[in-house]
């Protein structure tokens, strides 16, 4: 994973204010994870996006060749990892069995 930035603590923003809780790109594959809330509580999703820039304009990809494909299943696969990690810190710790 080329960068990362996390985000936490504190309070967060109004919804249409909400920044993500984590981000990080793998190549051209930008990753923001997001906590939201349901009536289960907190949970985290992710967002991937392909940028590419065309003239001065940044775009994003809904096409991807082989070389793209191999940075998304990276990034997902670390989305995966940081969402997977945080749920596991959120579940209370184990009573010992007797």
């Amino acid at each position: 994973m080329a960068r990362t930035n996390p985000r936490g603590g504190g309070d967060r923003p109004s919804q249409q204010n909400q920044k993500p809780i984590d981000s990080f790109s793998d190549g051209p594959v930008q990753v923001s994870i997001w906590e939201n809330q349901s009536a289960k509580g907190a949970f985290r999703a992710a967002t991937l996006q392909l940028r590419y820039k065309d003239g001065d304009d940044w775009k994003t990809a809904s096409s991807y060749g082989a070389n793209d494909l191999l940075h998304l299943e990276a990034a997902a696969r670390e989305a995966r990892r940081r969402i997977t990690a945080w749920t596991a810190s959120q579940k209370p710790p184990r009573e010992p069995r007797a």
